[in-house]
């Protein structure tokens, strides 16, 4: 088995696009990713995920072979069982961060996730200097419950499936105590990323929101406000699974 010399793929990615008169923002509009994304492929700092092999290869009118390959092939499609074994082999690893990076995106999320916390415990601090109901028992169960959902989404969730969800039509994933189950929605690698993503946006949204409008309903509502709060949590517990249906229709 061979490695992708980045450099060499991303000398091979910039030619064909340029080849082709793409802008690396046109490329990165083909394939929904920044134009961030083309450029540390070209310069070699980084290499694209395994499921945009096949649309980058199409956008750039080459077939999977040669990108791995990073050259032109005459006959790019005969290949011997070893040869397609390595280059899935290589596919598989080289789409993977590397050790710095995956600490770095680690210790980022690990930030977003206590930069939430903290601005809900001070959220919590102007509700009670505001002599408003600082420990509304709806606001604690919402917010709590999204703070719950986010430490797992932010810091132990994965973002790979395993290879068997991308060849069967798979609608549950458990993983610990996380357990999911959806009618009409497939998991796989092309829209798993893009929903644990959109959930852990999610989390932080509903745990910062939820104090807002209890200020705000409790100044309105007053004493009915305890009764509208529970009302309002369910609109905000369902938007949890308008996440995860928006996000994997999307991509599925």
């Amino acid at each position: 088995m061979f490695e992708i010399n980045k450099d060499a793929f991303g000398g091979f990615v910039q030619m064909l696009r340029k080849e082709k008169g793409f802008s690396q923002k046109d490329l990165a509009q083909k394939l929904m990713v920044s134009d961030k994304a083309v450029s540390k492929w070209e310069t070699g700092h980084s290499l694209p995920d395994i499921t945009l092999l096949v649309p980058l290869s199409d956008a750039l009118d080459v077939t999977v072979t040669e990108l791995l390959e990073c050259k032109r092939m005459e006959n790019a499609v005969d290949l011997t069982p070893e040869e397609a074994e390595a280059l899935v082999k290589t596919a598989i690893t080289f789409s993977e961060p590397e050790g710095n990076v995956k600490r770095e995106i680690k210790r980022e999320r690990l930030f977003i996730y206590l930069g939430t916390f903290a601005l809900f415990g001070a959220e919590l601090a102007v509700l009670y200097c505001l002599g408003l109901c600082w420990h509304n028992e709806a606001m604690l169960l919402c917010s709590g419950m999204s703070l719950g959902f986010g430490a797992y989404f932010w810091l132990f969730a994965k973002d790979r499936l395993p290879s068997y969800y991308d060849e069967n039509k798979i609608s549950s994933y458990s993983d610990g105590i996380f357990r999911i189950n959806t009618v009409g929605l497939y998991y796989n690698n092309r829209n798993w990323k893009h929903i644990i993503n959109g959930l852990r946006w999610w989390s932080s949204l509903c745990t910062l929101v939820y104090p807002v409008l209890s200020g705000l309903g409790e100044i309105v509502f007053h004493e009915a406000w305890e009764f509208v709060g529970w009302v309002l949590a369910i609109p905000l517990m369902i938007s949890l699974f308008g996440v995860i249906y928006r996000q994997g229709k999307k991509y599925e």
